[in-house]
C-alpha cells in the first residue's frame, strides 16, 4: 500500500550518467523489460542524473520522478542551466510569470537597437542551448558581461544579479556564487518539470521533445 517504485542501477558516475543514450543502451531494457511489468498506480522515480533529452525520454517511457542531482552536479561545476524550460502554446501559463519576464525585457529598454537585437533570442546567446545545456559562468568571456544570465527568467538571480558578478565571485571563490546559482538553476529546473506537466496536459508533448 502506498508508496512508488524506485528504478536504479543506470546511472554512471558524475556527468558520465549524461552521456548514456538512452535510444541505444536503456530503452529496450526499460520498455520490455521493467516498466510493462510495473503496476500503472504507483510513481516511477528514476535514481541518477540525466540531462534533460534523456528525462524527457524516459517521462516517454513512463517514469514520473527524477532527482535533482542535475542541479548539484551544475552549480557544483560554477554553471547555470540554460537549456529550453518553456513551451509556447501551454495554456494555464500564469499572468505574473509573463508580467515579470515583461519587465526583465523592459529594465533593458535604454540599450542601443543593435544590443536589443543581441537581447532579443532568450539567453542573448547564439548557442543550440539543447546541446549547450548548461552556461560555464567560470569563463573569462563573462567578466564584463552585465547581462542576467536569462533575459526570460523570473528568478531572483537574474533579476538582480548579472553574469560579470557571478563570475567574479566564482574567481575569488565566494559563497555566494553557488547560493546565487542554486537559486537560479532550482527555479529552471522546476519551470522545465511545470512545462512538462502542462504539456502532457495540452498535449503537446512531443512539440517540447523536438526542441532536443
Amino acid at each position: 500500500p502506498g508508496g512508488g517504485l524506485f528504478l536504479d542501477g543506470f546511472q554512471l558516475n558524475g556527468e558520465d550518467s549524461c552521456k548514456i543514450n538512452f535510444d541505444n543502451e536503456v530503452k529496450d531494457i526499460f520498455n520490455d523489460c521493467i516498466l510493462q511489468h510495473l503496476p500503472e498506480d504507483k510513481p516511477r522515480l528514476y535514481h541518477g542524473m540525466c540531462s534533460p533529452r534523456f528525462i524527457l525520454k524516459l517521462v516517454a517511457a513512463g517514469v514520473d520522478m527524477f532527482a535533482s542531482s542535475y542541479v548539484c552536479h551544475a552549480t557544483d561545476q560554477g554553471k547555470a542551466l540554460i537549456f529550453p524550460n518553456t513551451l509556447a502554446g501551454n495554456k494555464k501559463e500564469t499572468v505574473d510569470s509573463v508580467q515579470q519576464n515583461e519587465n526583465l525585457c523592459a529594465e533593458n529598454s535604454d540599450v542601443s537597437d543593435n544590443a536589443k537585437a543581441t537581447q532579443s533570442s532568450d539567453l542573448c546567446d547564439t548557442v543550440d542551448k539543447a546541446v549547450n545545456p548548461m552556461m560555464d559562468l567560470n569563463e573569462g568571456q563573462y567578466k564584463n558581461d552585465f547581462r542576467p544570465i536569462s533575459n526570460s527568467c523570473s528568478c531572483y538571480t537574474c533579476r538582480k544579479f548579472t553574469r560579470a558578478y557571478i563570475n567574479h565571485l566564482l574567481n575569488v571563490n565566494e559563497l555566494l556564487a553557488p547560493i546565487l546559482l542554486t537559486l537560479h538553476n532550482l527555479h529552471h529546473y522546476a519551470t522545465f518539470f511545470k512545462t512538462i506537466r502542462l504539456s502532457i496536459e495540452n498535449n503537446n508533448f512531443q512539440k517540447l521533445t523536438d526542441l532536443f
